[in-house]
């Protein structure tokens, strides 16, 4: 029959492609039911590949949010984004939600790129709009979470934390000597090798060990730390004292 009305009056004027039945137009219940002949039929007849139904959604819509097969998805948008439709037109009862969103959500891979291919956009906002684990904030290049990075001196960890990186070059008894010891790196030499072996409890600053220092600055955090990887507690500096000099003289 719709045949017989495309043949005798060319776009089948004579039957509407707006009219609704439960607040949806016949191309939204088209692609709803993955009906591929009657999609391929009111395309042809210049349905409106971008009405909004008057429960607030598009065509595109339903091809992202009520396909469960990304085949499906992928066949219904191309036929849609081929017809003119706009890829990142929103439906009002999907919040914030983009077709592509909704596609990547859903683990439809295929049809995402079909949209992001087509200029689809991911939501905007911030990790905690899209409840991003700590650590990872919100990229809308991907739709999805992304770690943060880390700031120079630091690696980063399989669950996007940061961690300190140990730097075999650094200085503990000038540090110590200025109250401005990296802790986080000496606990990160610690751990990439026992005993800390890489940085130097033996180097001298102003003729002074780390230890000498870090009794003269009553630094226990770094007495603790120094004689926990192996410091020579008998160490003679520069000045010819030991550091037991150092707890009775300063």
């Amino acid at each position: 029959m719709l045949e017989a009305c495309r043949t005798s009056n060319g776009r089948s004027t004579q039957i509407s492609t707006t009219k609704t039945y439960d607040s949806r137009p016949a191309l939204h219940w088209a692609v709803l039911r993955n009906n591929q002949r009657a999609i391929d039929y009111l395309i042809s007849v210049g349905a409106n590949v971008n009405q909004k139904d008057d429960k607030g959604d598009y065509p595109i819509n339903h091809a992202a949010y009520d396909q469960n097969s990304d085949s499906s998805c992928q066949t219904n948008a191309k036929k849609l984004l081929n017809a003119g439709a706009n890829v990142n037109l929103l439906s009002k009862n999907v919040a914030g939600f983009t077709t592509r969103f909704a596609t990547k959500k859903k683990g439809m891979s295929g049809c995402e790129k079909v949209l992001k291919d087509a200029g689809g956009k991911c939501p905007k906002g911030s990790g905690s709009d899209w409840n991003c684990p700590t650590y990872q904030k919100w990229d809308e290049n991907t739709c999805g979470c992304v770690c943060k990075g880390c700031s120079s001196g630091y690696r980063q960890n399989s669950d996007c934390s940061c961690s300190r990186i140990c730097d075999p070059s650094y200085d503990i008894s000038y540090a110590i000597y200025n109250n401005n010891v990296d802790f986080e790196m000496l606990e990160a030499c610690r751990t990439s090798n026992g005993r800390s072996t890489q940085l130097s409890t033996t180097r001298q600053y102003d003729r002074r060990t780390p230890l000498s220092w870090a009794i003269r600055k009553n630094n226990q955090k770094a007495l603790d730390y120094l004689i926990s990887v192996g410091a020579n507690v008998n160490q003679k500096d520069g000045f010819n004292y030991y550091p037991i000099n150092h707890i009775a003289y300063d």
